[in-house]
C-alpha cells in the first residue's frame, strides 16, 4: 500500500488531547516525546539535501499552510523532536542533555539490602540439615534450670555470699526446615545438658555446697510466631563433698526427676515473648513429685552490634514437691546479640525468692539478690 505525503503529514499532527495516564505512568515515569515520523518521499531530492523552502511534489513549505489540518513536519522553534541522526552519530543522548520535560518523574534509586531472615531465597526452602545453626525453641531468660553458661554472685537473707554458676548448652542435631540461625522455621531435634552448681566463697576451700545435673532430648517446631517443644529431661541433685565433710550428720537426698516435658513460646512482637510449659515426672525419687509448671514473660530486643540493648525477664516456677509454692525469678540488664549466631551475652541483676535453687535442700527457701553474666544459646 502506498501512502501519499498528505497522509503522512496528517499522521504527524500534534494531538491536543492526551489519553488519560495510568497509575503506573504517574508513579514511575512519563515519556511524552512524540514518535518519530519519517519525512515524505524525496524522489525528486535524491541528488541533494532538503533545503528550507524547497518544493515537495510541486509545493513549497509555505504552501502547507493552505492544506487543511496540516502542520509543518519540523517545528524547530516550539517542538522537541528528540535526538537527530547527527546527534546519534556524535554519541549524544537525551540522558546526557537532561530531561526535556520538567514533569519527568524519575525512578527512585535502587537499594541493596541483606535480609537475614527466611524471606530470601536461600532460606525459603525446607531442607535436611545436620548440626544446624540456631534454635527453634530458645531458653527462657529467667529460667532457673535452663542449659546455658552463667556466673551470678548473690547475697542471701543472712548476708552469706552465694555463687550460682551454670555450665551447659543446647544445640541442634538435626533439622528439616529453613537455613540459618535467624528465626528458623520447621522442625528440629536438640540435645541439652548442664550442671548448675552453688559455691560458697569465703568458706574453707570455697565450699561446693551442691550441684544439679540436667540432660535432655527435645523435639522442637517453629512456624511464624509460635514455637513448640516436646521431649524428655533427666535431673539429679547431689551434695558437694566439702559440704558433706563439714556437715557429717546431714541427710542426703537422692533427688531424681525423669520427666516428659512440653512447652509453648509465643512472640508477642519482635521484642516480647511469653511462654508456658508443663512437665510430668514418669520416674521420681527422694521427694520429687510428678507435676511442675513454668511460665513467664520477657523483653529481648532484636538489636545487633556492639551497642546492645536492655533486657528484662520474669519467670515463675510451680512444683508439686514444694506443695505448689511458686518461685519468682526476675532479671534485668543489658544484652548483646550475635548477628549470625543469634546467641546472647547478658549482664545484669537478678532477684530470686522461692524454694531453694538447689533441689538437694528440700524444705529450704532462698531469697537471693545480686548480679552476673549469662550466655544463652
Amino acid at each position: 500500500m502506498l501512502l501519499s505525503p498528505a497522509d503522512l503529514w496528517a499522521q504527524a499532527q500534534r494531538r491536543d488531547r492526551q489519553p488519560p495516564k495510568s497509575l503506573w505512568t504517574r508513579i514511575a515515569f512519563r515519556d511524552e516525546t512524540p514518535d518519530f515520523v519519517p519525512p515524505p518521499p524525496r524522489d525528486a531530492l535524491d541528488e541533494g539535501e532538503f533545503n528550507e523552502g524547497q518544493e515537495i511534489d510541486g509545493r513549497g513549505e509555505s504552501d502547507l499552510a493552505n492544506v487543511p489540518g496540516a502542520e509543518p513536519l519540523f517545528d524547530r522553534g516550539t517542538e522537541d523532536i528528540g535526538p537527530t541522526l547527527a546527534d546519534e552519530e556524535a554519541g549524544l543522548s537525551r540522558e546526557e542533555e537532561g530531561p526535556a520535560d520538567g514533569n519527568l518523574d524519575l525512578l527512585p534509586p535502587q537499594r541493596e539490602y541483606f535480609d537475614p531472615g527466611f524471606n530470601s531465597d536461600p532460606h525459603a526452602n525446607n531442607t535436611w540439615q545436620v548440626m544446624p545453626s540456631g534454635l527453634m525453641y530458645r531458653s527462657y531468660l529467667a529460667g532457673e534450670k535452663e542449659p546455658r553458661i552463667a556466673s551470678v554472685w548473690m547475697k542471701d537473707r543472712t548476708g552469706r555470699t552465694v555463687w550460682e554458676s551454670t555450665l551447659g548448652a543446647r544445640v541442634g542435631l538435626l533439622r528439616y526446615g529453613t537455613v540459618g540461625a535467624y528465626r528458623p522455621q520447621g522442625w528440629q531435634f536438640d540435645i541439652e545438658g548442664g550442671s548448675m552448681t552453688r559455691v560458697l566463697p569465703g568458706t574453707p576451700s570455697s565450699m561446693l555446697e551442691a550441684v544439679d545435673f540436667r540432660v535432655g532430648l527435645i523435639s522442637t517446631w517453629a512456624t511464624g510466631r509460635w514455637h513448640v517443644k516436646a521431649g524428655y529431661y533427666h535431673l539429679s541433685s547431689h551434695l558437694g563433698d566439702e559440704f558433706i565433710i563439714a556437715n557429717p550428720g546431714y541427710a542426703r537426698l537422692n533427688y531424681v526427676r525423669d520427666s516428659a516435658i512440653t512447652g509453648v513460646t509465643y512472640d508477642l512482637t519482635d521484642n516480647w515473648q511469653t511462654y508456658g510449659e508443663i512437665a510430668y515426672a514418669l520416674g521420681a525419687e527422694d521427694g520429687a513429685k510428678p507435676l511442675e509448671f513454668q511460665y513467664g514473660i520477657q523483653y529481648s530486643p532484636l538489636a545487633f552490634g556492639a551497642r546492645g540493648a536492655p533486657f528484662a525477664a520474669v519467670n515463675t516456677h510451680v512444683r508439686q514437691d514444694f506443695h505448689w509454692i511458686t518461685s519468682l525469678n526476675c532479671q534485668a540488664g543489658w544484652q548483646w546479640r550475635g548477628t549470625e549466631s543469634q546467641r546472647l551475652l547478658r549482664a545484669g541483676i537478678q532477684y530470686y525468692n522461692g524454694p531453694s535453687l538447689q533441689y538437694s535442700f528440700a524444705g529450704r527457701y532462698d531469697t537471693l539478690f545480686g548480679g552476673g553474666l549469662w550466655i544463652d544459646f
